[in-house]
């Protein structure tokens, strides 16, 4: 029952946080911003499908924000946490309940910090590299001045879990999987790869 009570919440926040972004467009029939066939004042349909999507993502904050734990997490899991995190900080201008309830879940994923900088429950064994490759994005998208360092711990311990040896790797080449031992996925690469994505200006910037 808990796997997929589980399962039901992280596909609620994937949902929250594809409607979040677009808050950003003016609709399904918008055209360009100016010139051009479909530019101007938004139709009366398009009103219409921003204020479903403005009440979408309304109500799945309020959900999230009704579940959050006393210690700032959610499911007392630092993935499923920063996956919260992420869905409200994209959800528009936050309140000061909204943020503050982000800094506290970011705050609760800090205290799973290894010194390899991975990001996981090692006590339970929990999927080191996806739960690492998940707060790492939470923590680019609410980028707090305290966590500068560990966002490059975090990218430099994604980037230690790929496979890279081509001749020895085979078709496992190029991938990260749960764990540095263990066989890569799909579903993990992306997750690292977008992390690795939000986060690649540090490459360019001095450590502060």
């Amino acid at each position: 029952m808990k796997h997929w009570i589980g399962f039901a919440v992280v596909i609620v926040l994937a949902v929250i946080a594809m409607f979040a972004l677009s808050r950003t467009d003016t609709g399904p029939a918008a055209g360009p911003a100016t010139g051009g066939p479909g530019s101007g004042p938004p139709t009366a349909g398009q009103d219409s499908w921003r204020q479903d999507v403005d009440a979408s993502v309304d109500a799945g904050v309020a959900f999230l924000m009704g579940r959050q734990q006393e210690n700032g997490a959610w499911m007392e899991h630092p993935a499923v946490t920063s996956l919260a995190c992420t869905a409200i900080a994209n959800s528009g201008e936050l309140s000061e309940a909204e943020e503050d309830a982000v800094n506290r879940g970011q705050d609760y994923v800090k205290t799973f910090l290894q010194d390899d900088g991975s990001i996981w429950n090692a006590e339970s064994e929990q999927y080191p590299n996806y739960s690492t490759a998940v707060s790492l994005i939470a923590f680019a998208v609410v980028d707090r001045p305290q966590d500068q360092a560990l966002l490059r711990a975090a990218r430099g311990f994604i980037l230690g879990s790929q496979f890279k040896d081509e001749a020895a790797d085979g078709v496992f080449y190029g991938g990260i999987g749960y764990g540095k031992q263990l066989r890569p996925d799909l579903s993990n690469t992306q997750w690292a790869l977008e992390a690795l994505y939000l986060t690649d200006h540090l490459d360019r910037e001095p450590a502060t």
